[in-house]
């Protein structure tokens, strides 16, 4: 009060018209500074504002997604007096809210809040819901996935980057009530028996005598009369185990595939009562909101892309991953170089080199793209090509590439029993002194139905391996693909595969790979914000674009001239 009362002294201090005009100036000038100190900081700076250098731009780059956010925590709870009914989250009722005042310019971080509600409307004050944001644009053809917040009481923050000018339209939707997360956590990642084979038995004598009989894994368990593959030094406890064939031995075993049936059966009695958390619109549902498109104003700033640092194991992951623009990724925790579609580079970057990829048909997709970005090769060399295992030598470079399959793969077509190797057992025996290796794991797609505990087993004792070879290699690149979104044609898919287990998945293999030495790519955002529909195996232009991460990764030095 005191500060105002000087003011109206000042102010009134002079009749004059000169006086009047340095009163007012000067009346603004204190009333700003008394509003600037005093009044709450509603709205967190801006990634990047007209007038910004280059410079400006990338010092704010990681600055702008660490920022503390403003959305206002709601701790409504229904009074113990009223009679309410509650559900679960329901996307109907759901909106979101633009939180941005003004214009918003290319470069922006835009702040979008999301309040849950039920289907009575009522406010959810709970957390754990699962979403998927996105903004996308078709002049120009870019796109970007949002970070969502969880505030654990019904609302949630979901920031992105204006990282175009022009139209972008608002996509969120609500991929599970916290209801369904929760029991996926709590009941279905705990509970065993959730995948069964068909497995074949042959007669060492007689070919054309067979048994088929019913397979499972355990972890671990007890059990009678059972035929039991145990390989601790990969999967530790858990243990692959098939009913004894009558009248055959265990070591006659040749080949197996998934049974889906009984996954599906097994699945739909563990979701019990529960499934119509997983039907109609408690899934994959589109919510509304104040607007529909935001249109980003043209301004200076560019995005310093060729700045940041090259692709390392230890590089910080950013909260906003990158975006699409004409079908090239643009990433902002390192830098991609876009050298690689001149495929002499490629094979300058794999020459001498012995690449082994392992793990899962995603792996496969690496192996075959990788082998497109290389030159014809003058001396075809025949190519080994089996469903668990590939391999292909390019003489004229001396490079040798290789694609193991993973064991206890869950998929249609039968698999020779005896053909499958574990990604442990493949690294430790690589002991060649010259150490000219490039390794690519790729193992997500087959384990939401592995029991919790069996899982951290399995990819600890993976770490394990890769520590070891490290230790013989310290120098050879190790490079680990993270999930990303898939297809859902069923509604036990939506259980047995769900999106949001593999986003579970995603974040142990970030944490238990951390500080090993191995590249973690994690490419979740770049598929989800892709405008191909999210697939198991999604189109070429995603995986040369992962490719071109990791040949950025292996050989960013051959880019830079």
């Amino acid at each position: 009060m005191s500060i105002m009362r000087n003011v109206d002294y000042v102010c009134l201090c002079s009749n004059r018209c000169l006086g009047i005009l340095m009163c007012v100036a000067i009346c603004w000038l204190v009333a700003s500074a008394f509003v600037k100190v005093n009044m709450p900081k509603i709205l967190a700076p801006q990634f990047a504002r007209r007038g910004l250098t280059t410079n400006d731009t990338t010092a704010q780059l990681y600055a702008a997604q660490q920022l503390g956010t403003e959305v206002p925590k709601r701790n409504w709870i229904p009074s113990a007096d009223e009679g309410v009914n509650m559900s679960e989250t329901n996307a109907t009722n759901c909106r979101y809210y633009v939180l941005n005042s003004g214009s918003i310019w290319k470069g922006d971080i835009v702040k979008i809040r999301i309040d849950a509600r039920d289907k009575y409307n009522q406010a959810r004050f709970v957390g754990g819901d699962f979403w998927f944001a996105w903004l996308d644009s078709k002049k120009p053809v870019a796109s970007t996935a949002g970070k969502v917040i969880d505030y654990n009481n019904g609302t949630y923050l979901v920031k992105f980057l204006a990282a175009w000018d022009g139209p972008a339209n608002i996509t969120i939707i609500l991929v599970h009530p916290s209801d369904a997360t929760t029991f996926m956590k709590d009941v279905f990642w705990n509970t065993d028996d959730k995948i069964f084979w068909q497995a074949i038995y042959q007669s060492p004598h007689n070919p054309k005598v067979t048994q088929t009989v019913l397979c499972t894994i355990q972890y671990p368990g007890i059990w009678e009369n059972k035929c039991i593959y145990p390989r601790p030094i990969a999967n530790g406890r858990t243990s692959f185990i098939c009913d004894k064939p009558p009248g055959l031995p265990c070591s006659s075993i040749a080949k197996l595939k998934a049974h889906g049936g009984m996954i599906n059966k097994r699945t739909t009695e563990i979701l019990g009562d529960k499934t119509f958390l997983f039907e109609g619109g408690n899934y994959n549902q589109k919510i509304n909101g104040d607007v529909k498109m935001l249109n980003f104003k043209e301004s200076p700033v560019t995005f310093p892309l060729d700045g940041l640092p090259n692709c390392q194991p230890q590089t910080p992951i950013p909260a906003i991953k990158g975006y699409w623009m004409d079908n090239q990724w643009h990433p902002f925790n390192c830098r991609k170089y876009n050298c690689w579609t001149d495929s002499t580079k490629v094979a300058q970057c794999l020459r001498n080199k012995k690449i082994h990829i392992m793990g899962d048909s995603n792996g496969r997709q690496y192996y075959q793209f990788l082998f497109l970005l290389l030159p014809t090769d003058p001396i075809e060399q025949p190519e080994l090509n089996k469903l668990s295992h590939m391999h292909r030598y390019i003489k004229t470079y001396n490079i040798s590439m290789t694609f193991d399959f993973h064991p206890e793969g869950i998929g249609s077509p039968w698999m020779k029993f005896s053909d499958y190797h574990y990604e442990v057992d493949i690294l430790d025996q690589l002991v060649n002194t010259d150490c000219n290796y490039v390794i690519i794991i790729s193992s997500w797609a087959h384990f939401v139905q592995w029991k919790r505990e069996g899982l951290l087993e399995r990819f600890h004792l993976l770490r394990e391996a890769v520590d070891r070879f490290h230790h013989r290699c310290p120098n050879a690149p190790v490079i680990l693909k993270s999930p990303h979104p898939r297809e859902h044609p069923s509604f036990q898919s939506r259980l047995f595969s769900s999106d949001f287990m593999l986003n579970e998945i995603r974040r142990l293999l970030r944490k238990i790979f951390a500080n090993s030495g191995a590249f973690y790519l994690d490419v979740w955002d770049m598929n989800l914000a892709h405008p191909a529909v999210n697939n198991v195996h999604m189109p070429g232009t995603i995986i040369t674009q992962e490719l071109f991460m990791i040949l950025s990764y292996v050989c960013n030095s051959l880019c830079e001239h």
